[in-house]
């Protein structure tokens, strides 16, 4: 990316940290999954936030209020469940802004969260933390799994990992290879875009996943989004 490129996604990526923001601001026990949503779409397309017709890349909210399924993909963005005191959830995110694309994560828990819940969050983060430390250029994206994955099975939620991937590369689509994946060979380059998403579901505790943007050089790596990694308690 050139130093523009890269200037329009840091103006992306503070769009999206606004509408994260907005969620947590909005999730309260009784609201509707459709109303938290449709409130940080507000507050997006007021910061000039853009929706394309017919086009892959696109502002969108997936707010998961239970854990059904082991993935954070649905086939619906949201729904008119009510929020309700007592759960712990994910939070994905896609901002488009002049053609540039941000994607995030995070979690949220509706009231303070148990033990058990509190414990799932803090695997996911470990996760997270350790991908971000392993990832530099050349590194393969089988290797990014492997280091997040070891970390779940060995907290004994091996079963409960998003296995979809643990991340992917970001350019042209927001979704390219290589991928944080069993599998993948492809490793990942220097001055490229690459999002991290590792992501944990039990369906009789909550969901957690913390996602973000990161700019890899030789220099190091660079979070373009600001908005906290932390459980974020409403």
């Amino acid at each position: 990316p050139s130093d523009y490129d890269l200037e329009m996604l840091r103006r992306t990526a503070a769009i999206a940290d606004e509408g994260q923001a907005t969620v947590k601001e909005y999730a309260e026990s009784g609201r509707t999954e459709r109303e938290v949503c449709l409130g940080a779409y507000d507050r997006m397309i007021s910061l000039g936030s853009e929706f394309l017709h017919e086009c892959p890349i696109d502002t969108r909210i997936n707010i998961g209020s239970f854990s059904d399924v082991i993935s954070n993909i649905r086939p619906y963005l949201f729904t008119n469940n009510r929020l309700e005191h007592g759960q712990m959830f994910w939070v994905d995110m896609s901002a488009q802004y002049n053609g540039y694309h941000i994607d995030c994560c995070r979690t949220i828990s509706v009231g303070e969260p148990t033990d058990e819940q509190r414990e799932l969050f803090e695997v996911c983060k470990a996760m997270y933390d350790a991908m971000v430390a392993e990832l530099e250029p050349g590194v393969e994206g089988q290797r990014l799994w492997d280091v997040g994955w070891e970390i779940a099975d060995e907290a004994g939620y091996g079963d409960h990992v998003n296995f979809i991937y643990f991340g992917h590369s970001t350019g042209i689509e927001t979704t390219e290879r290589p991928f944080a994946q069993a599998d993948e060979t492809g490793s990942v380059r220097e001055g490229s875009l690459f999002n991290l998403e590792p992501g944990v579901f039990h369906p009789e505790i909550g969901s957690a996943s913390i996602e973000n943007t990161l700019y890899v050089t030789d220099d190091g790596v660079e979070q373009l989004n600001q908005f906290s990694n932390d459980l974020h308690v409403v």
